[in-house]
């Protein structure tokens, strides 16, 4: 499974939404869907050193039409459960 996780809104400002579950990555260009990659092929990098999900908490608040803001504390990358006692920071 790619993503689960529910959302809760909290009434602060124009809506700060709080997700806990299992996230596709912030990080990088390219796309776990390969349809909705604008690039004709997948990179070396994304299959070998980049994270797909992310299993955790995240933290999104929309500042304008233009800005969004988005930070999260997770189980590492490609974990749903803690196998070393760190967590990542995505931002």
């Amino acid at each position: 499974m790619q993503q689960a996780y529910v959302t809760y809104r909290m009434p602060v400002g124009s809506g700060l939404d709080v997700s806990l579950g299992k996230f596709a990555t912030l990080i990088g260009v390219e796309v776990i869907e390969a349809p909705e990659n604008f690039n004709i092929s997948r990179s070396y990098l994304f299959a070998f050193s980049g994270p797909y999900t992310h299993t955790g908490l995240r933290l999104h608040y929309a500042v304008n039409s233009l800005v969004d803001l988005t930070v999260g504390l997770n189980n590492g990358w490609d974990n749903v459960t803690d196998n070393n006692h760190g967590k990542t920071v995505e931002a």
